[in-house]
């Protein structure tokens, strides 16, 4: 079955369509163009079937704020109006949640590529734009997949580089003969108390094996491209040729803080991982704050569970 809503943005609108199934994915078509269904319930724009891929780009929220709560999220064109709330256009059916919480990533949705947007992060359940939780601009490339996180303080006067706001990364959603792609993300910014991670350097754990992933991660980036080992590429990504057996921890050397480097490392859990895979480590601050109250939430980077994309590790 399928559901549409029509968002009427100036002369532009933008059509709504998704599935009953938990997974689906939501598409957006614009310019007026009639709609209809394809054989798999997906929503095309009438006339440019065979640009759809060219002219699209796929994204989906991230929530790495601690005190944030259940939050949907709006995109806003450049001198035109916010068009969302997206995931509770995407609900209408009761097919999806109508939201994202802390710790998860929300159903992906595909947008048309209009380059540079503005990211508006409403609290959920909501019905409109206009109250902003954290927002952030993000140039979407057509064709592409990415994330967009919200992470940072949200609540009570902090300095603003701690303040909740939204970045982007580019995800590669292709299977890899290469082996397990890791990529770590720095979302770990405290709370209004405590202070949060200045950067890292990342890791696996599996056994008695420790296997370094990214020699520097920045606030609210992935780790720094490098060619020197571990090599990480442009989108942050390092590759391990072989799988880990078993569980899987995670390790952060924190540098550059008052209190000078240390050492945090997740409980291990089984990250259900096969050949090919491709997974986003974000390390987040827990409510409780502090570099001492981390967690890692390692999310699928293929989408192959829409249901459950993250798992979290809380500290060892």
């Amino acid at each position: 079955m399928l559901s549409v809503r029509l968002f009427l943005v100036g002369s532009v609108a933008w059509v709504a369509a998704c599935g009953t199934d938990a997974g689906s994915e939501v598409t957006f078509a614009y310019d007026g163009a009639a709609a209809r269904s394809d054989a798999e319930g997906s929503f095309v724009d009438a006339g440019a079937e065979a640009a759809r891929p060219a002219s699209l780009t796929h994204v989906r929220l991230a929530q790495m704020s601690p005190d944030l709560g259940s939050v949907d999220f709006c995109l806003k064109p450049e001198g035109g109006e916010a068009i969302g709330p997206l995931l509770a256009a995407a609900s209408l059916d009761g097919g999806t949640p109508d939201f994202v919480d802390f710790a998860q990533v929300s159903v992906e949705v595909a947008v048309p590529a209009l380059g540079t947007l503005q990211v508006v992060v409403v609290s959920a359940p909501a019905t409109a734009c206009a109250s902003a939780r954290a927002v952030g601009s993000v140039t979407l490339g057509a064709g592409k997949h990415a994330t967009l996180v919200v992470s940072g303080v949200s609540k009570g006067s902090v300095e603003a580089a701690r303040a909740a706001s939204v970045s982007a990364f580019a995800d590669d959603v292709s299977a890899s003969a290469a082996g397990l792609r890791v990529r770590f993300v720095h979302a770990a910014f405290g709370t209004t108390i405590t202070a949060g991670v200045p950067w890292f350097a990342a890791a696996l754990t599996s056994g008695n094996s420790v296997s370094p992933v990214a020699a520097e991660v920045l606030p609210r980036k992935a780790g720094t491209p490098s060619g020197l080992d571990p090599v990480v590429d442009a989108l942050g990504y390092h590759v391990l040729p072989w799988l880990p057996a078993g569980e899987v921890g995670v390790r952060a050397s924190i540098s550059g803080g008052d209190a000078g480097p240390s050492l945090w490392s997740s409980a291990t859990r089984d990250w259900a991982l096969s050949a090919g895979d491709a997974r986003t480590v974000f390390v987040v601050s827990l409510a409780a704050g502090g570099s001492g109250d981390l967690a890692a939430v390692v999310c699928d980077d293929l989408r192959r569970v829409p249901a459950a994309p993250c798992r979290l590790a809380p500290a060892y």
